[in-house]
């Protein structure tokens, strides 16, 4: 039976095209699935017969200070929710509302605070979709939290690294003061910090994350599915030009760093381009690179539409600098991937079995970084220590590795055999049928 299914997703668009995926897969199964967002992604949810409801705040990828607040790696949570998410509350629950009132299930995303807030109000099932393992907040398998990325490497146990998570919790939850004053206003009940306990409060979560890069954990809350990544592979062919390179030669190492992180006027982009002049300048490649010339490793830099043309200059035979490539064509030609570590690009480089060199900047960017790096088929390097050189001296090692390109190959097949939009739609109907999913494992502990 056809039924009304509203998913709500704020950020980026690596928030938003897990959701477009899910909503596409329900469509074909006749639901009326409606996305609401942030309306500059208005054309977006449209282009995939999907409907659309605007919702504040209207986040531009490019807008200068949502850079200056998400890309600040010690204060960048705080920074998002005081400064962007939190003002917009309010706004936001009553442009959801109505959505909400004529649904059947709405489904949230770690900021879709105002969408659960909606669901209670208008007396609909609501249930949220975590994108990456740092939401999860296990203290077997703790996360590696930006602005202290040694804490979770230290030998502590899942006891002690518990009472540190919960620790850190509890210093961020003033900052959602807005969130429990407007469900009180509302006679709502409160179920916990809003960034923790309050994501698992609904009918079901799903871990919308491969096992690969985490594996399901003890203390994970209850009714939690993980079912794999959800692509989004969009349309559109590679660009002519970066076709006919691919064409010309071995396989060459890409270089990205995301949606949003390729729009900081800082250094990171200027020193990725040096990094991929010097590589692909270089003699000392491994002949495992695909058979690579003495000239160095052929090298691809994705500078974004906007800095395309700033970089044009450092373009040549070995070297290709475009603005944009839909990854999932471009990255199974590659042989190395050079990013920043969102949950997005670590996915895709995940599934083209590419080993890579991750270069965190801010988030949960630290997080999936040394998860890949446990693998065994990454390297990591912070964005601040990424000098060219450096950089190029990390490409080339990892170019070197085959034990990290065997590991990339094993960790691809696992990751294509899994159906997370087939999965996550299950869920979802799961819920609108009145089930309750089972976790995969008891939570053995309360969730932080």
């Amino acid at each position: 039976m056809a039924r009304r299914v509203a998913l709500s997703t704020l950020g980026s668009l690596g928030d938003l095209h897990p959701f477009l995926e899910l909503g596409v897969d329900l469509r074909g199964r006749g639901h009326e699935v409606t996305v609401a967002t942030s309306p500059t992604y208005a054309e977006r949810v449209a282009a995939h017969g999907l409907g659309f409801h605007p919702i504040p705040p209207d986040f531009e990828p490019d807008d200068p200070d949502v850079l200056d607040a998400v890309l600040d790696r010690w204060n960048g949570a705080r920074r998002l929710h005081t400064e962007f998410v939190f003002p917009h509350l309010r706004g936001a629950y009553e442009a959801i509302l109505p959505l909400a009132r004529r649904s059947d299930v709405v489904v949230r995303s770690v900021l879709g605070y105002h969408a659960s807030v909606a669901a209670e109000v208008a007396g609909v099932p609501w249930m949220s979709m975590q994108l990456s393992p740092m939401c999860m907040w296990s203290a077997h398998d703790p996360p590696v939290l930006a602005p202290l990325p040694w804490l979770a490497k230290l030998p502590l146990g899942p006891r002690v690294h518990g009472a540190l998570l919960r620790g850190m919790l509890r210093v961020s939850e003033p900052w959602a003061k807005p969130v429990r004053a407007l469900r009180e206003e509302l006679g709502l009940p409160y179920h916990g910090n809003p960034f923790a306990a309050a994501q698992f409060a609904g009918r079901a979560t799903v871990a919308a994350f491969s096992s690969a890069l985490q594996a399901p954990q003890p203390d994970w809350p209850a009714r939690v599915v993980q079912t794999g990544f959800l692509f989004h592979d969009e349309d559109g062919a590679l660009d002519a030009d970066l076709a006919a390179f691919l064409d010309a030669g071995e396989p060459p190492v890409v270089f990205t760093l995301g949606s949003t992180s390729v729009h900081d006027p800082g250094p990171a982009l200027r020193r990725m381009v040096d990094a991929a002049s010097m590589v692909a300048s270089s003699s000392t490649v491994h002949p495992s690179a695909g058979g690579a010339a003495p000239g160095g490793a052929r090298c691809v830099v994705l500078a974004g539409a906007g800095r395309r043309e700033e970089f044009a200059a450092a373009a040549s035979d070995r070297l290709f600098v475009g603005g944009y490539a839909p990854y999932a064509a471009l990255f199974p030609r590659a042989r190395l991937v050079v990013h920043q570590g969102g949950v997005g690009t670590t996915a895709q480089a995940l599934r083209a079995g590419c080993p890579q060199v991750v270069l965190p900047h801010c988030n949960d960017q630290f997080d999936n970084a040394y998860r890949v790096e446990r693998l065994g088929i990454a390297r990591v390097l912070l964005a601040r220590k990424a000098a060219a050189p450096r950089l190029a001296r990390t490409v080339r090692a990892c170019l070197a590795d085959d034990a990290a390109l065997a590991a990339a190959r094993r960790a691809g097949e696992q990751v294509r055999s899994e159906d997370g939009p087939t999965a996550a739609a299950d869920v979802v109907e799961a819920v609108l049928a009145g089930d309750v999913p089972a976790s995969p494992r008891a939570a053995r502990g309360p969730v932080p």
